[in-house]
């Protein structure tokens, strides 16, 4: 039977953590993650070191290596009695009430979800962790740790959002926002970039009336918070010109192109594939707007 008792510090303190992750298979490559620890002794625990305290959790029963040999899962019976174990424990020792192997387990599902969603290269290590970064999100949201659920929460919506999973994404950034709103205030950056990211979703399905309130509020949040010229400003503008020509008001959209244009060539120079992006929006308006003639140069130079 899978026991957790007299397991040295490392194995005991790799064990808590991966409680809190999903019932799904756990890519072996998580354990190269950095993460803060719970405890002094399992400190300076090492990627080797927790690979050696996997093996141990495996010849206790507590895991079992998949097939193929690139993941793991935990036996369910005792990943459900830790997490019970660590909440009793918790509540009677911390003023909070909040697992420290929890807070472990967010920063490291953190830690191992980095790289653009939106970049298909990207998307066979993110979407092996997505259960996890899910599940460890919801019990931090349950236990109102704010920082960084909801940057994981809008990390992975975003994820799925690329994939097209609109019903799946939608709730994880509405959530995202009300809780960077709610820990950071309404005027904050990381807020703006839920806005934003919840506005594309919504004009993705065709909820465009919905959408531009968003995207005129992420654009003003960093344009007060960053300033005018920052190339987040340029993100926001090329995001509500493209819901403007969406809605045929080119002449509304132009000028922000434009701007958003001077601005990326301005901060970033004019070699940056951001520029190519801004140049390419542009020409697509011209275009529309049939001014080929103006449109051809800056479709080439992109």
């Amino acid at each position: 039977t899978a026991s957790t008792r007299t397991l040295d510090p490392v194995a005991d303190e790799l064990f808590r953590r991966l409680a809190w992750v999903a019932p799904a298979p756990i890519p072996a490559p998580l354990l190269d993650a950095p993460v803060p620890v719970a405890s002094e002794e399992a400190a300076a625990a090492s990627p080797e070191a927790l690979r050696a305290a996997l093996v141990e959790l495996e010849r206790r029963a507590l895991v079992r290596r998949t097939d193929d040999g690139e993941s793991f899962v935990l036996h369910p019976d005792a990943q459900a009695e830790s997490r019970r174990q660590q909440r009793e424990e918790a509540r009677q020792t911390t003023r909070d009430g909040v697992p420290p192997a929890l807070r472990s387990a967010l920063a490291w599902v953190e830690a191992a979800f980095v790289g653009d969603p939106q970049d298909a290269r990207n998307w066979p290590r993110l979407k092996a962790l997505a259960r996890h970064a899910e599940t460890v999100a919801a019990s931090a949201d349950a236990a109102a740790l704010a920082e960084p659920t909801g940057w994981l929460l809008n990390h992975l919506a975003v994820l799925l959002l690329a994939n097209a999973r609109y019903a799946e994404a939608e709730p994880l950034l509405r959530r995202a926002l009300a809780i960077d709103e709610a820990s950071l205030g309404g005027e904050h950056p990381s807020v703006a970039r839920d806005l934003n990211n919840l506005a594309q979703l919504l004009q993705e399905t065709n909820r465009l009336s919905e959408a531009e309130p968003l995207m005129r509020r992420a654009l003003a949040i960093d344009e007060a918070s960053l300033g005018s010229e920052h190339p987040s400003v340029a993100v926001r503008l090329n995001n509500l010109a493209q819901l403007l020509q969406a809605t045929n008001r080119l002449s509304e959209a132009e000028p922000l192109l434009r701007r958003a244009l001077a601005i990326d060539e301005a901060s970033l120079g004019g070699e940056h594939p951001s520029v190519a992006r801004e140049l390419n929006n542009l020409a697509q308006l011209l275009q529309e707007t049939n001014r080929l003639s103006e449109a051809e140069p800056l479709q080439r130079r992109a």
